[in-house]
C-alpha cells in the first residue's frame, strides 16, 4: 500500500544516509542536549518544576520565563536549519560538510514564511473541527455520562488528530518547495496530492501512532529517573524531526518530482 511504502522510504532515506543525517541534524542535535543538560540542572531552581521525580508543574520565575523564551528561539532557529539542509541533501545533492549542515539564510527564511502560512492554515482547520467535535464530545457525554471518556477520546482522534495530519501532509509540501528554492502554493500542494486520500490516511494513521509510541516512555521514565527521562526524551525528539522531514521530502518528490520511491 502506497501510505506504508511512503513512510518506509522516508526510513530507508534515513538509515541509508545515517551519516549525513548526523552530519545535517547537528545543529538540532547539539541544541536538544544542551537544553536537555540545562533542564536536569538549572530547572528545580529556576521553578520550571516542582519536583523532577514528580514533574510537578509550578509557576514560572522571571528567570524561568526567560529561559524558556530563549530555548524555544533557539530551538526553531536549530529546526530550521537543519529541516531546509536536510531537503536540500535528498533533493538537490547539497551535501553537508564533516561538521554539520552549511547555513543557507535565504532558504532558511522561505522555509519560516512557509511555515507560518501552513501553521496558519492547519489552525483555521483545528478551530473547525474542534468546534465540530466539542460539539458532538459533549452530545456523547451527556448521553453516557463520566463514561464517555473514551468515546470522547475516539472522537478526537478520529474527526480531529487524523484530518489535520493528513490535511498537513497534503499542503506541507510547500516545505520542501520553499527549502529548494521552488514557487508552490497550498492550492497548488492540495492539487498534486488529489487521489491520494486513502494513502495519506494511512500514512497519517501510522506516524501518529508511532508517535504516540515513541513519547510513551517518557513520563515513565522521568518518573524513575528524570536524567533518563530527558535522555529519552530529547532522542525522541530528534527522531521525530527527522522522521517527519524525511517524510515531507518523500512526499515532495512523489507527488511533485514524480520519483520513483524505489529510487
Amino acid at each position: 500500500m502506497l501510505g506504508f511504502q511512503l513512510f518506509l522510504h522516508a526510513l530507508r532515506m534515513i538509515l541509508g544516509n545515517f551519516g549525513a543525517a548526523l552530519r545535517v541534524s547537528l545543529p538540532l542535535g547539539v541544541t536538544l542536549v544542551a537544553l536537555a543538560v540545562l533542564s536536569a540542572t538549572l530547572a528545580p531552581s529556576l521553578g520550571m518544576i516542582e519536583h523532577p521525580g514528580t514533574l510537578e508543574p509550578s509557576r514560572l520565575g522571571a528567570g524561568g520565563g526567560l529561559v524558556a523564551f530563549v530555548a524555544v528561539i533557539l530551538v526553531a532557529v536549530a529546526f530550521l536549519w537543519s529541516a531546509v539542509a536536510w531537503h536540500r541533501f535528498i533533493l538537490l545533492e547539497e551535501y553537508p560538510t564533516p561538521t554539520g549542515p552549511r547555513w543557507n539564510g535565504a532558504a532558511v527564511w522561505r522555509y519560516l514564511v512557509a511555515g507560518i502560512v501552513l501553521t496558519l492554515t492547519l489552525m483555521l482547520v483545528g478551530v473547525a473541527l474542534g468546534a465540530v467535535v466539542g460539539f458532538l464530545g459533549f452530545l456523547v457525554v451527556q448521553a453516557l455520562g463520566p463514561g464517555a471518556a473514551r468515546f470522547v477520546w475516539l472522537l478526537t482522534l478520529v474527526l480531529l488528530i487524523l484530518p489535520i495530519v493528513l490535511i498537513s501532509y497534503r499542503v506541507s509540501l510547500i516545505l520542501p518547495a520553499a527549502a529548494v528554492g521552488e514557487r508552490l502554493s497550498v492550492k497548488q500542494a492540495w492539487a498534486a496530492t488529489r487521489g491520494a486520500f486513502w494513502p495519506l490516511l494511512v500514512l497519517a494513521f501510522v506516524t501518529t501512532l508511532a508517535n504516540a509510541l515513541l513519547g510513551l516512555p517518557t513520563p515513565i521514565l522521568m518518573r524513575g529517573s528524570f536524567v533518563l527521562g530527558m535522555v529519552w526524551n530529547t532522542a525522541g525528539q530528534w527522531i521525530t524531526m527527522l522522521c517527519g522531514v524525511s517524510i515531507l521530502t518523500t512526499l515532495y518528490g512523489h507527488f511533485i518530482e514524480k520519483r520513483s520511491l524505489n529510487a
